[in-house]
């Protein structure tokens, strides 16, 4: 199913709750920094930035990450073209601090407006209809209505399931490998049109009208064809920024800074005893 296209993509807007993993909320707002700068070349005017790209929360204080990091936020759902819910460690409790906070109003607020909506991991179990955890896997055993902007249903399980997965992104024809790390299982009648095949069987959730979609898998815009097709959809002018490059470029310019300022022979000397 292709999504169709805004007339021009300008905000992003990461949502996230404490208790995501900091590398989904990073690393997500640092693929689209990169790929706002590459769409932005303007001749004789540098990287300039095509769309803008905020973290936010909540509350609008800083989040705290599943490693205990605080993570600071820069601002709200306003005028989001999307909207990305990232993972977090109990789903639940992040989904009842979502509501108390009111933001499950700004959500369907923005998706009036037009914001179409991603949810990675643990969000795409809020997208869905009903979170069910009779074991009590995240506390209490309990079940909660979802967001319900995606005809799914989640039931928590004790098997953890930790792999690296490749997938196919039937929209664009591109192939993407990340891995998935949650409990969990979701079902539901919108997982007939997925995000995601892999091998053939549906990986994720995607609404009938392409607006809200959802996934388990980490890591899909390190794929460059990948992330350039989804932000196509979005109604930007796919650029020709390679992850792989802007990783080889941060890590070379990092190991030239420690090098100069750093006694690398005599940590190595002292390292070793």
């Amino acid at each position: 199913m292709t999504v169709n296209a805004t007339p021009t993509l300008k905000r992003i807007s990461i949502l996230a709750t404490d208790g995501v993993f900091a590398s989904t909320l990073l690393l997500a707002k640092d693929f689209f920094q990169m790929a706002s700068l590459r769409f932005g070349r303007k001749q004789g005017q540098g990287l300039l930035p095509a769309f803008e790209i905020h973290l936010v929360s909540p509350d609008g204080l800083g989040v705290r990450t599943f490693s205990d990091v605080v993570i600071p936020v820069d601002g709200g759902l306003n005028d989001a073209d999307l909207i990305i819910l990232p993972g977090s460690k109990a789903t639940i409790a992040d989904l009842a601090h979502f509501r108390a906070q009111g933001w499950d109003i700004d959500l369907a607020a923005a998706m009036r407006r037009g914001a179409r909506v991603l949810g990675v991991c643990g969000g795409y179990q809020m997208l869905g209809r009903e979170i069910a955890d009779p074991d009590g896997i995240e506390g209490k055993p309990d079940s909660v209505s979802g967001l319900g902007v995606l005809d799914i249903t989640t039931v928590m399980t004790a098997d953890k399931r930790v792999t690296e997965t490749a997938a196919l992104h039937p929209a664009s024809g591109t192939r993407v490998t990340g891995y998935e790390i949650h409990l969990g299982r979701s079902d539901g009648p919108d997982r007939d049109s997925p995000m995601f095949t892999v091998e053939g069987k549906p990986e994720g959730a995607m609404r009938a009208d392409g607006r809200v979609m959802g996934s388990y898998l980490h890591g899909m815009f390190t794929e460059d064809a990948f992330r350039r097709a989804f932000l196509a959809g979005l109604g930007a002018t796919p650029g020709n920024a390679s992850y792989g490059s802007v990783v080889e470029e941060t890590l070379d310019a990092l190991a030239g800074h420690l090098a100069e300022h750093v006694d690398c022979r005599r940590l190595l000397e002292l390292a070793k005893g």
